[in-house]
């Protein structure tokens, strides 16, 4: 599934790592170790508004990756994109809650007592 990512920052994968997501622009987009630890290098949080602030405020970013990115793009497929991502970020969202939740119910305890 298509992701927002803006970072500069790249990682290795810690030692026993699993990777789960990577793009042409970065090896290492998720991962999980263990049965419970997640990490997540892209961004399933965003609005458009958010996204239009970022490109504003970081223009800079954007020219040094002409070439690589393209402004104008993003700001086409936004509209296109928007309801699908929005979507997939919730479903990954819950999903994550209920996978971290569910040790917890099984054994009858509650994280908010």
């Amino acid at each position: 599934m298509p992701v927002f990512q803006w970072h500069g920052d790249a990682f290795d994968l810690p030692a026993g790592a699993i990777s789960l997501a990577s793009s042409p622009l970065c090896t290492h987009q998720a991962f999980r170790y263990g049965e419970r630890v997640y990490g997540l290098l892209f961004h399933l949080e965003l609005t458009p508004a958010i996204i239009h602030t970022w490109m504003e405020t970081f223009q800079d970013e954007l020219v040094s990756l002409q070439g690589v990115i393209d402004p104008d793009r993003i700001v086409t497929e936004i509209p296109h994109r928007w309801a699908a991502y929005q979507q997939a970020g919730s479903r990954v969202f819950a999903n994550l809650v209920e996978h971290l939740w569910e040790p917890l119910a099984t054994q009858g305890k509650s994280p908010l007592a």
